[in-house]
């Protein structure tokens, strides 16, 4: 009867995540990218992003800038993800409250509820 997580096993989750932060902090870094990659690749960096941000080049707020520089050119929908992006990065990161804050303030009259 298996009755949860060995530590192998959550060792080795913990390696996919770090190289799915990796794989799409290299993607997002690409000026111009489909809104589906947009979308992947801001939550994977909000759930895993913390996984990698100790490593030259890719703190958190090089993480949420990266993001940010995205939200102009999406729906409606993908900035709903992507501000949820900024709020999951908050919590792991003080340095980028103030940075989400901003977006957050610049947003809230918005015309879409889910913005």
């Amino acid at each position: 009867m298996v009755t949860g997580y060995g530590e192998a096993e959550t060792e080795s989750n913990e390696t996919l995540q770090r190289y799915a932060a990796l794989k799409m902090f290299d993607v997002m870094r690409k000026p111009s990218l489909h809104e589906a990659l947009i979308k992947i690749g801001s939550y994977v960096l909000s759930e895993f992003g913390y996984l990698i941000a100790n490593e030259p080049g890719k703190g958190f707020v090089t993480q949420f800038n990266m993001i940010k520089q995205k939200l102009p050119d999406c729906s409606p929908s993908a900035k709903a993800i992507l501000l949820t992006a900024f709020l999951k990065m908050t919590k792991n990161s003080p340095e980028v409250i103030p940075l989400a804050k901003e977006v957050f303030l610049a947003h809230q009259a918005h015309w879409n509820v889910e913005i």
